[in-house]
């Protein structure tokens, strides 16, 4: 009889939930004409109603504990689910590429920037700053050229600034307001070379909630709210407090679940509800999930590599297949 299994992971996962603030990039984003905001969507997809989504720190909390760091999956009692790479690019309506992210050195960050909002480069430099970890600038000087740039003729520059923004502070969060090297260098990429950020951003995912898991205790550095609207959107109607009309799982768009908004529960709810499902209450596909193919190997191997802003993981999307 082989000995029982013990697992080495930490019982208990305390995050730091405090709450990245979108609300300058909010702001900037109103302030656009309804001329820009279509620009803007046709160049940038569906980021700007990232900004609108709430999320629920608490649901964090609890589904940090249900996620297996060496199959990058959550197990929801008989239920294995994790987000995909074709999930996050149809929230984010990106324009289509096959193209995907791979390493830039952190030095070409500087020209990058100043490429992205047409400053010089020896004023990138001096403006460029260090916060804990994070090497990059302060959102606020960003803003203050958006702001000068908000009337000129070509709104290529500040609709640019925007998209940097919401990339560095929401898709590829770091250090509080900071605008990271590693962050400007995967925008600049998308823009100059067309690559699908998707990977990058799962990547960036995977390698937080592993981290988390793994350590028991730190921050979320991801998209919070692709990963809060991927995981209501698979859960039944009834389950989450405060989910009335259209069931969340039918929407197709990220706008539709910006105007939706939740009661605020607590962890020990969020916990049953993730240890009470069963294949019978989960929704396997949500509308936005309908492709007509995935990605499912690398080659002949199972493991699909992902890059992401400053490091690499893998995962396995053929373990998840009832997901497409």
């Amino acid at each position: 009889m082989p000995s029982e299994f013990k697992s080495l992971l930490p019982e208990h996962v305390k995050l730091d939930d405090r709450p990245l603030g979108t609300g300058q990039l909010l702001d900037c984003w109103e302030k656009l004409s309804s001329h820009d905001q279509i620009t803007f969507q046709k160049q940038y997809g569906d980021l700007s109603h990232l900004l609108k989504i709430r999320v629920q720190h608490a649901c964090f909390q609890a589904m940090i504990g249900f996620w297996d760091p060496e199959y990058r999956c959550f197990t929801f009692d008989t239920v294995d689910m994790t987000p995909t790479i074709e999930e996050y690019e149809s929230l984010l309506n990106c324009p289509k590429s096959e193209k995907v992210y791979f390493y830039t050195p952190i030095e070409h960050a500087l020209s990058n920037f100043a490429w992205i909002t047409q400053i010089d480069c020896q004023l990138a430099k001096s403006h460029a700053t260090k916060r804990g970890n994070s090497q990059g600038w302060f959102w606020n000087e960003l803003e203050a050229i958006f702001k000068k740039r908000l009337h000129d003729e070509s709104n290529e520059i500040r609709l640019r600034i925007l998209a940097l923004g919401i990339y560095d502070l929401v898709l590829f969060p770091s250090a509080e307001g900071m605008i990271d090297f590693e962050a400007v260098n995967v925008f600049k990429n998308m823009v100059t070379l067309k690559i699908n950020p998707a990977t990058a951003i799962l990547a960036e995912t995977f390698s937080s909630l592993n981290y988390c898991r793994k350590a028991g205790r730190g921050r979320l550095r991801c998209c919070l709210q692709l990963l809060f609207v991927w995981t209501v959107s698979h859960m039944i109607e009834g389950k989450i407090s405060g989910l009335v009309g259209t069931p969340w799982h039918l929407y197709s768009q990220l706008e539709n679940f910006a105007e939706k908004h939740l009661h605020e529960v607590g962890r020990t709810t969020w916990e049953s509800m993730f240890l009470s499902l069963r294949k019978s209450q989960f929704h396997w596909r949500s509308r936005y999930s309908y492709f007509k193919s995935y990605l499912a190997y690398c080659g002949e191997y199972p493991w699909v590599p992902l890059i992401e802003a400053c490091c690499c993981i893998s995962y396995c999307p053929i373990m998840v297949l009832r997901q497409f």
